[in-house]
């Protein structure tokens, strides 16, 4: 018991004694408050070359004992250029001091707090900093205020950077940052650490950076005598990327110098994805695998009409690259890579590239050059299965498929001229495709494809030599071609498509939208083709009840419907030619409208056919003859497909021969 009661005694004596001693620096040191301000305004006075405004200054004992500080409160540091824009505006600025340094009247700062502030700094088209204001000193002198700081602290910190020569523009948020500064005569060393975010970086009118964030590590030593930043020991984290960069940069009067060399290792496709000018939040969906390595040398010279040289090597080994958002999923992505940015020339070079997706493999190499007007060299070959055409290009019409397509492509053309047909030449775009594909389900129609086989060869334009396609009843081959291909792919625009169709057997029924009212009359499969010019040879053409024999006619996809000429068929036992059109309507039903010339039909089998064309009154058990004329019509489609009287409006050149109206119990009575 004596034991533990001598125990508490010494902590409460030992407790007791700090804080009289603290009391009594606090004692001290706030009688002594007015000269302690007034020794560091003249202080910082001696050091800096500009002027300071402060709201108010105030001590602080306790926060960072035994580290006294005088906190200034809303400070405004002015440039060098006395410009409307101040230099530093921050909150509070604490500027610290040792209690034995002030018990001697020696008032060397130690440390330095910046919180809640915004700097600008600047280098105009002339060279000149607007951050130089301080007067360096050696530290041997008794005043060497500023020169030795081993405790500078930055809270929630904006730099705002300009480079004029260059037209470079810098926002960078530190959220936290620590750091030991040494100030001497001939040069200034900074041990640097903090975390952050990259607000916005733009070089000219090209956007580089926005909203990544940030942490650096790193020595830097500024040799005041030639004007060069060195960077050592560096250790970077941007967005989720990791490198090092160590170099230097040196400003001069006509053109800065620098030399950087980089590294990271062991990163990912989406960490390079991550540097990319977007939102990070457009990157959440991305996943990645595999090992990237990146070496690179930034060197050369940087002006207001130069830039310097960038060359980056990387490589990617087992890489996987997934968005289930959008269908995509790529694995075993290996390549090897060079980007080049020089005075005058630009280039990205892939080599030995292999990935697969899914079931789908592709293979080559390819590079762009001169960024500014891209001009692309490529040769891919490989296998596109079709579950995955369909999940990256086709989901919106295609429902499911099977089987695959097998390519080899070439490009090499500018990206100018792959957008305009007329530039193109046909060596630019060349390519083959074998299709072997079945089971094909289109969405909103009854369509089922058991087989589509053929190959198509692309030589600016897209060539069908030959496809043939099976469903449940139609067997029909397909031969023609795609103009404005290129233009289609690389700039959106639409593609006139120019084939001929040789078909036994075409049931409409297959390739028709579903009944379902709710469905979009557009979401039929035939909405992917933007033109289409349709020369038909069929030898029997079913829709509906209607059976036709020995079709040929020309169909023309137009805006919003589909335009017949040149029809000659062989239907209800005679013959019809002329030109229709079918308008489609969002708000109201389809309207077909036709001049027609016929000859010999049976007018029993036309409204037998024709399903009495909607009415029971006069059916075809009642009528016989053979119709001969000419008519121009236009009639109401419903949402069946169906033709109906309701709504019919016709002009008729008729000839009936031996008709006859026959057990219509009207007539009887």
């Amino acid at each position: 018991m004596p034991i533990q009661n001598r125990f508490i005694r010494y902590v409460v004596y030992t407790i007791s004694t700090l804080l009289l001693l603290a009391v009594a620096a606090f004692i001290y040191i706030y009688s002594f408050r007015d000269e302690l301000k007034q020794q560091a305004l003249q202080a910082l006075n001696k050091h800096l070359q500009t002027r300071i405004q402060v709201s108010t200054i105030r001590i602080d004992v306790f926060t960072q004992f035994p580290r006294v500080s005088l906190v200034f409160d809303q400070v405004e540091v002015q440039d060098a250029f006395n410009s409307k824009t101040p230099l530093l505006k921050a909150s509070h600025v604490a500027i610290g001091f040792n209690v034995l340094d002030i018990w001697k009247k020696n008032y060397r700062i130690t440390s330095l707090k910046i919180a809640n502030a915004e700097s600008h700094l600047l280098i105009n088209a002339h060279g000149l900093a607007n951050y130089a204001i301080i007067q360096t000193e050696d530290t041997t002198s008794d005043d060497a205020l500023l020169l030795n700081l081993q405790h500078v602290h930055l809270d929630q910190v904006t730099f705002v950077y300009d480079y004029e020569p260059a037209a470079y523009h810098q926002d960078i948020f530190i959220n936290k940052a620590v750091c030991s500064v040494n100030l001497l005569k001939d040069s200034w060393e900074f041990d640097l650490q903090n975390e952050g975010t990259v607000n916005y970086v733009k070089s000219g009118k090209q956007s580089i950076m926005r909203d990544k964030p940030m942490w650096a590590k790193a020595r830097i030593v500024y040799q005041v005598q030639d004007d060069t930043w060195f960077f050592e020991q560096t250790d970077y984290r941007l967005s989720d990327l990791n490198f090092t960069a160590d170099g230097y940069y040196r400003f001069g009067k006509k053109y800065d110098e620098l030399k950087f060399d980089i590294k990271a290792r062991k990163t990912s496709i989406t960490h390079l994805l991550s540097l990319l000018p977007v939102k990070p939040t457009e990157l959440n969906d991305w996943q990645s695998g595999g090992e990237v390595e990146l070496l690179g040398i930034i060197d050369g010279k940087r002006s207001q009409t130069t830039n310097p040289n960038l060359s980056l090597q990387f490589r990617i080994k087992q890489g996987t690259l997934a968005n289930s958002k959008r269908n995509i999923s790529a694995k075993e992505i290996n390549c090897m890579g060079k980007l080049i940015i020089a005075e005058g020339k630009s280039e990205l070079q892939l080599s030995s590239l292999a990935m697969r997706s899914g079931s789908s493999q592709l293979s080559g190499q390819m590079s762009i050059t001169n960024f500014d007007h891209p001009y692309i060299i490529a040769d891919v070959k490989g296998t596109l299965s079709a579950d995955d055409a369909v999940k990256l290009m086709l989901s919106e019409y295609v429902q499911s498929a099977s089987g695959e397509a097998q390519f080899a492509c070439k490009v090499q053309a500018s990206l100018k001229e792959l957008k305009n047909p007329k530039m193109l030449s046909n060596e630019a775009l060349t390519g083959k495709f074998s299709l072997s594909l079945a089971d094909i389900i289109l969405k909103n129609t009854e369509t089922r494809i058991q087989s589509l086989q053929g190959t198509v060869s692309l030589n600016k334009d897209l060539f069908i030599e030959e496809l043939t396609l099976k469903t449940n009843k139609s067997d029909a081959s397909i031969h023609g071609y795609v103009s404005g291909i290129a233009p289609m792919l690389f700039a959106g625009k639409p593609a006139g498509i120019f084939l001929t169709l040789n078909a036994d057997q075409l049931y409409t029924s297959e390739w028709m939208a579903g009944s379902s009212k709710s469905k979009n009359k557009n979401d039929s499969a035939i909405s992917i083709i933007q033109s289409l010019t349709l020369n038909m040879k069929v030898n029997k053409l079913v829709h509906d009840n209607i059976e036709a024999r020995q079709l040929t006619a020309k169909v023309q996809l137009t805006e919003p419907g589909i335009e017949l000429t040149d029809l000659n068929v062989q239907v209800f036992g005679g013959n019809i030619k002329g030109n229709g059109r079918l308008v489609r309507y969002s708000d109201k039903p389809d309207a077909v409208t036709a001049q027609l010339a016929y000859e010999t039909l049976d007018i029993k089998r036309l409204f037998s056919e024709c399903k009495n064309f909607g009415q029971q009154d006069i059916t075809s058990e009642h009528l016989s003859g053979i119709l001969s004329g000419n008519i121009q019509m236009s009639m109401p489609v419903n949402d069946k497909n169906e033709i109906s009287l309701q709504g019919l409006t016709a002009l008729v050149d008729m000839h009936l021969k031996n008709g006859a109206i026959v057990n219509y119990e009207p007539l009887k009575k």
